[in-house]
């Protein structure tokens, strides 16, 4: 109503639209979705936008990796947002920060990795020191290059990865000394699987040690955090269940982001930023994440981190009836692998492979376990974007 009173045009325009927007009289229009697919992939601009269904309880999952080498970008390659039943489980903070730290990764469902500089701090704009600190990816063409993503969907699937390397890196061209450019490697894999389960896999890479590694996730309730799982429980008794698999000795904690920004977003959901880092700050870190979304009362499914036990080396995560692997370099050639799988598992998707290749598949139980051989060779097909779906 503030906006129908007090117009922000010079005029009474936006007062007049306000009022045709909502006229009384007028009929209730038809819902043009069920008509439109599900999924939305923007290839180009490294976006997607996938439903589950077109009712109202329906679940909905977005990802973006796109440019930030142009004016009015954020921080925010690699973020992914989840909507269940009506409520951001997950979601980036929006804000219309002026304390230079809103538009940085920490609020953005994304990685921070701290850089290094030979000059002890590069050459910043007056704005950056934000970004220094809080170790996101550099906007306005400051960065050293945009990134770039693959991604595919199938039954019961979207998948994409991304290479974020060049975001956090910014050199600087005339006094390359004054650049910061220790990031080697920042890649995230990410499966959106079954409707409420988000399979998150990163690489980070420096070329120093001691430099910080963290994955954030922006939520909307204060987590209660348990060893290595936190549980946001909504409003409403919803809740969104967050495993981490990697790093194996991962350190946890929450802020309330919302006090830092000046000010948040009108209507904005989310407080609370849950931050998982890696002690030890390697030089080469690997994050897994399994988050869930849930019915209030029901139970997790417990998530279970799986490696492979032979060929190229592949980190996993199982859980319900699943299992996700995704290689752990993203540079290397595949020179096929084993992959040991409870029995309990129904199907399994195994990413980072040639897109559009072909592999031979065997299944031999061990145990309590299957054991899955993939080797190159005339067989199964893997999609568009490298992934094979394998049923043992």
């Amino acid at each position: 109503m503030s906006r129908i009173t007090q117009p922000w045009s010079w005029s009474t325009t936006q007062s007049i639209l306000y009022y045709l927007l909502f006229d009384p009289i007028a009929p209730a229009p038809s819902d043009p979705r069920p008509t439109l697919p599900t999924t939305f992939i923007d290839s180009a601009a490294g976006r997607i936008l996938a439903h589950s269904d077109w009712s109202s309880n329906n679940t909905m999952f977005d990802y973006r990796a796109s440019w930030e080498s142009i004016n009015h970008q954020l921080g925010d390659g690699g973020q992914f947002e989840f909507l269940r039943k009506g409520e951001w489980l997950t979601k980036e903070m929006s804000n219309y920060d002026n304390n230079a730290v809103g538009l940085t990764t920490v609020y953005h469902n994304t990685l921070a990795l701290q850089n290094w500089s030979a000059a002890g701090t590069p050459s910043l704009q007056w704005y950056e020191s934000g970004e220094w600190a809080n170790g996101r990816q550099w906007i306005l063409g400051l960065n050293a290059g945009d990134p770039t993503t693959i991604s595919s969907t199938g039954p019961g699937y979207v998948y994409a990865a991304s290479n974020l390397t060049n975001l956090y890196n910014r050199p600087d061209f005339w006094t390359p000394s004054n650049g910061a450019v220790n990031i080697t490697q920042a890649t995230r894999s990410i499966v959106w699987l079954n409707t409420d389960y988000i399979v998150v896999y990163d690489r980070a890479t420096s070329i120093n040690s001691g430099l910080f590694k963290r994955f954030n996730l922006s939520l909307v309730s204060n987590p209660v955090i348990s060893g290595y799982v936190a549980t946001e429980v909504m409003p409403s008794g919803q809740q969104l269940f967050v495993q981490t698999l990697l790093p194996l000795n991962a350190t946890a904690s929450t802020i309330n982001g919302a006090v830092n920004l000046n000010p948040v977003a009108d209507l904005e959901p989310t407080r609370f930023v849950y931050t998982v880092g890696d002690p030890n700050n390697a030089a080469d870190t690997r994050f897994l994440h399994v988050l869930q979304g849930a019915d209030a009362g029901a139970p997790m499914a417990p998530a279970q981190y799986l490696q492979s036990t032979g060929g190229t080396t592949f980190d996993g995560a199982a859980f319900s009836t699943a299992a996700v692997f995704f290689p752990v370099s993203a540079n290397g050639s595949f020179a096929g692998t084993n992959l040991s799988v409870p029995t309990g598992i129904h199907s399994v998707m195994v990413t980072g492979l040639a897109p559009n290749g072909a592999y031979s598949v065997s299944i031999a139980p061990s145990g309590s376990d299957n054991v899955i051989t993939i080797q190159p060779g005339a067989g199964i097909t893997a999609d568009k974007a490298g992934v094979l779906q394998v049923v043992p």
